[in-house]
């Protein structure tokens, strides 16, 4: 993927694949998909990046948006009650886990104030995980836009120093 890693080199790294290299997959197929997904993300075509994310499933592949990695799931990893590991609830995960310690410098973000708020649980975490991943980088434009982008499409409201976010109801 020479040309496609551009698009998203602008703003982070590439994906590495890691994992068990034996397992068979279509590495450029992958690789297209993620960079894809990036470029869906990144101008907030949140519907088609949630399907790519999908396609990957489906395809036995794990992504880790903060490390920037992914790798074919061989169904070793956490097999209880039938979920993978990163499907469980933040609360059920094991330490270790991205959302959790973004490599141990900061806890994970919670969610506070009016629980009851439906909103795109998912999506809200893409767009943390892509402001810490920013930040991390110390882009804080994109940081700033990304957060821009929670309030604007979601109505959410950060606050770094506590690690909290929630909607805004007023």
């Amino acid at each position: 993927g020479g040309q496609r890693n551009e698009v998203y080199n602008s703003r982070f790294p590439p994906f590495v694949r890691t994992g068990d290299m034996s397992m068979e997959v279509d590495e450029q197929v992958v690789e297209d998909l993620l960079a894809d997904r990036e470029q869906a993300r990144r101008f907030r075509d949140f519907a088609a990046a949630d399907e790519m994310r999908d396609e990957l499933k489906r395809m036995n592949i794990v992504v880790d948006d903060a490390e920037r990695q992914w790798r074919v799931d061989d169904g070793s990893q956490d097999e209880r009650r039938g979920q993978r590991y990163e499907d469980k609830p933040r609360n059920e995960r094991g330490p270790g886990h991205r959302n959790d310690v973004y490599n141990n410098r900061f806890p994970p973000f919670q969610r506070v104030g009016d629980l009851s708020a439906e909103v795109d649980l998912q999506a809200i975490d893409d767009i943390l995980a892509d402001r810490e991943q920013a930040r991390r980088f110390r882009d804080y434009r994109v940081a700033d836009d990304l957060r821009d982008e929670l309030k604007n499409a979601f109505n959410v409201i950060i606050d770094d120093n506590e690690r909290t976010w929630g909607v805004d109801d007023g």
